[in-house]
């Protein structure tokens, strides 16, 4: 069994659930998707919380958000922490971020930076395969009403 050391250098340890012991990043990305299946599972932010950020890494990586809260705690997330974050699970961005008022088509898969109206922090959401996961929202393919997006930053796997 490989060390915590090893992990940070990118030799990850696989457990029982194909996910990387030490870290949770997914190891085995067949075994994953055959035991969540395809589609992505929508997690939803606990009340008044500042996970969104966390919760979106998980989202996109496919490991538990306990796994991303015990290790980068639950705090609010800026720019540089999610992209921080979202590394760490084996997850790197695609290209700059973008503005939304920018032409072209969008990637299918990324982070939506959002502005909320009542909060002094900005609010995560995220593109899977093209379905819109908030995690303020119970379901996935909805977005909060008091919610502008301005930004897209384009997530790889």
């Amino acid at each position: 069994m490989g060390t915590r050391a090893d992990c940070k250098a990118g030799e990850h340890t696989s457990d029982n659930q194909g996910l990387c012991y030490f870290c949770g990043v997914v190891v085995n990305p067949d075994w994953w998707r055959s035991y969540c299946g395809e589609k992505t599972m929508h997690l939803q932010q606990p009340k008044r919380s500042k996970t969104c950020g966390q919760h979106c890494v998980a989202m996109m990586a496919g490991v538990p958000v306990a796994r991303v809260i015990s290790r980068f705690g639950s705090d609010a997330t800026s720019q540089a922490k999610i992209l921080e974050i979202a590394a760490a699970f084996g997850l790197r961005q695609g290209s700059k971020l973008w503005v939304l008022n920018r032409d072209g088509e969008l990637p299918r898969t990324g982070l939506l930076k959002m502005k909320t109206a009542r909060r002094k922090y900005f609010h995560w959401a995220c593109l899977i395969d093209g379905v819109l996961h908030d995690p303020s929202q119970e379901v996935s393919g909805r977005l909060a009403k008091c919610h502008e997006v301005v930004a897209f930053m384009p997530i790889e796997a």
